[in-house]
Parts: structure tokens; sequence; C-alpha cells
């Protein structure tokens, strides 16, 4: 009789049961045959024992969204992003199959174990080197109907995000996830101060407690989202598969003059939504009013966060036939210019025609004669000792000149003779 307690070797227990006793019928062997390691495989946590719990938490999947700081396109070539992470820590311990480029190389999704997050110290700065490009680091999160935003303020201008987060304190409400400030450019042009934008998992606060003072914690929406590339509602620059369009006249271009291109658009604003004389993200659009709306009233209902967007993506369009591919406008003829009969064309007293040949006497005026135009005698020399023959002269009277473009008027004829 073996002294044995229950529970001591359980596993020497087992092999003897298993090798002694006879099978049980396959229904009842079935249940209770506990798995083999092998049937399990690598990645799959015990179901049974002490240790289920840690395994089940050491095999979680983390994705961090890596972006270039300065907001190119640097993740397109897949060669050179395979060679950075191979040459960085991080590339140690990334899951093969997982890592994909998003919105046409913007942004990179790498994947590793959750606990293996401490052995990359990279990933918990803001910023770090990958290969030749300063990347921006976050990790990546779905965004689930579970969390809501609230907005706390008015605070001080010079007031530090650092201090408000380790003074800050909830009354009442779920748990805050993050706390961060709120654009200026995202709050109304009569707000004064900084607002806290809180994002809470669970119910909103009432109240709360900032460095010894109490603020209202009030309901706030998010804006729009809109792609900074494109300028289309419902998506982000991390999935965008668009060719990039400018905030101002809505062309092939960037909005704002960048490190490689300097860039700066001139032309009128023109917006790609509706055809009114404004930018894409005006509030006088009423494609983007029309989405606000939409917007706000599947917020009021509840309605998941990515499940919005969704709807935000489908909406159609107006179609501008003309508006989207403006002609060039037809050019308006030049005036004709008057038409004036030529003899006061250029002057009440001259004709076009003599203007224009540069002839300075009148149709009707004899041009002077000059002395070498006229036929003269061979000059013959005088011999020695004989006098030279007088020199004949011309005597030319001179005629009264007549007025430029003087004409002469016209012969009338003789009346007739009468018979008698």
């Amino acid at each position: 009789m073996s002294d044995t307690s229950p529970g001591t070797e359980p596993a020497m227990d087992v092999q003897e049961d298993e090798a002694s006793c006879p099978p049980l019928p396959s229904s009842t062997s079935k249940r209770a045959r506990a798995p083999s390691p092998s049937q399990e495989g690598p990645d799959k946590a015990p179901r049974t024992g002490p240790d289920t719990l840690s395994s089940q938490v050491a095999y979680v999947q983390a994705s961090y969204l890596l972006r270039a700081a300065s907001g190119a396109r640097v993740f397109a070539n897949p060669c050179r992003v395979s060679h950075a992470l191979h040459l960085s820590t991080l590339g140690k311990y990334v899951l093969e199959g997982e890592t994909c480029a998003l919105g046409n190389g913007c942004a990179l999704v790498v994947v590793i174990w959750e606990h293996n997050i401490p052995k990359v110290p990279e990933l918990g700065q803001a910023s770090f080197t990958l290969g030749e490009w300063e990347v921006t680091c976050r990790r990546a999160e779905r965004e689930g109907p579970g969390y809501h935003y609230a907005r706390v303020g008015p605070l001080d201008d010079l007031t530090d995000i650092s201090e408000v987060r380790k003074d800050f304190r909830s009354f009442d409400g779920g748990e805050v996830v993050e706390i961060t400030w709120i654009p200026a450019h995202n709050l109304p042009r009569s707000t004064t101060g900084k607002w806290l934008r809180l994002k809470m998992s669970g119910t909103l606060p009432t109240k709360v407690s900032i460095s010894q003072l109490v603020y209202w914690a009030r309901p706030y929406l998010l804006p729009l989202l809109r792609c900074s590339g494109c300028h289309r509602i419902g998506h982000s620059l991390n999935t965008c598969r668009s060719p990039v369009r400018c905030s101002r006249c809505s062309g092939p271009h960037p909005s704002h003059p960048c490190r490689r291109d300097d860039i700066t658009c001139t032309r009128p604003f023109r917006c790609f939504q509706c055809g009114g004389p404004h930018g894409p993200r005006s509030v006088h659009c009423t494609f983007n009013c029309r989405a606000q709306q939409l917007y706000a009233d599947l917020a009021r209902e509840g309605t998941p966060l990515h499940a919005i967007n969704t709807q935000l993506r489908d909406l159609d369009l107006p179609s501008l036939p003309a508006l989207r591919r403006p002609q060039p406008s037809a050019t308006k003829p030049a005036p004709a210019a008057p038409t004036l009969p030529p003899v006061t064309a250029v002057h009440p007293g001259m004709s076009y025609s003599a203007i224009a040949t540069g002839n300075r006497y009148g149709p009707l005026q004899e041009a002077p004669e000059d002395d070498a135009s006229l036929s003269q005698d061979p000059v013959v020399d005088p011999e020695p000792g004989s006098t030279p023959p007088p020199v004949r002269r011309r005597i030319r009277l001179r005629q009264p000149r007549r007025q430029p473009g003087y004409q002469a008027p016209p012969s009338t004829p003789p009346p007739p003779r009468s018979r008698v």
C-alpha cells in the first residue's frame, strides 16, 4: 500500500493509470484524456494549471504605428523597409506576416508579442530613428464603442500638460484613458484659454479636480475624420490610397511647402465637393454641413465611431461635370476699330496714302526738279591761253506752292450752245 497522499506527483499517477488500466470507450476517453503538448501547438497556452492566466497574458499581440516625422511616404519601398527593420532592435521581435504599410507608404504597422515590449526601449519613446528615417511611434488601437470624450476648461495658457496629468482627479465616472489638449482650430473662435480632452472608458464624469480647482466635464464631439492628403471625409492619412489634393484649389499638388518641394499655391479657392469658391475644409461647404449633421445624429444615437466613419465614406459627392474639369473660357473678340474715311483718318487735310508711302506732296502737285536730274553739257577743259565759254544757267520760275492734300476742283462742262 502506498503512502503517497492524493495530489503528490500527479504526473506519475497519471502515467501509471494509463499503463495499467484498460482504455475506456471512445466517447469517455475523449472527454477524460488531457491534450498532449504536441496537439496544442507552440503558440497556444495550456488549458489547465496554475500558469493559465499568465500564459494567456504573455501571448497577446501589440500593434504599433510608425510614421515619418517629416510626413513623407518613406515606407512605400518594401526592400528598404525590410532592410531598416532587420538592422534595428525592433526587427528581432517583429512577427512575420503582420507588418503592413498604410496610406501608400505614409505609415507602417508592426506587431510584436506584448511580453517583448520591455525588450524594445524605442517603443516607449515618442520618436526614434529607424534606418535613415526619423519616425514617430504610438500604440495602435481600434476605437470601440466603450470610449467617450469630454472637455474640461478653460485653463491658463501657460499650463503644462504634465502638471495637469499629475494633479488630475475624477470624482465619478469611468477610467480616464488619455488626457490631451484640444487644438485651437477645433474650438470656436469665441473660446478663451486652453481646453482639455478626456478619453474615458465608461460613463463621463460630472466634475474633475485639477490642482485643487473643480471643473465641470462636458461631452465633447470629436471633429470629422478627414484625410490631410486627399481631404476626403471618413478616413485618415494612414489608410489613404488617393492622390494628394490641394486644400486651396483642389489641384493635384500639396497645400503647403515641404522640405523637398517649395510649393505654395496661389490659385483661387475652389471646393471639389460642392464646386464653391472656398477650400474643401470650409464651413460654408454644403457637403461638409450635410456630413456634420449626419455625424451629430449618429453620435447622438450611440453609434460606434468606426461605424460612423463608414457611413461618412459612403456619402456621394454631387455630380459636378462642369466644375470638376473647368473648360478654358472663350476669348472675347477684340472690338473692331471705327471705320473712318481715309482722308480724315490721319489728318483733316492729308490723305492716308501720303503718310503710308512717305509722299509729302499732294497727288496733283509737281515735284521740284533738282540740278542733278537736269541734262548738263559735257565739261571740256579749256586750252591754255583761251577764254572759257560762258556757263549757261537755266532760269527756273518758282510756282506758288500748294497746300498738302490740295485737290483740283472738278472741271465743269461748258454750257451747251443754243441754236438760233
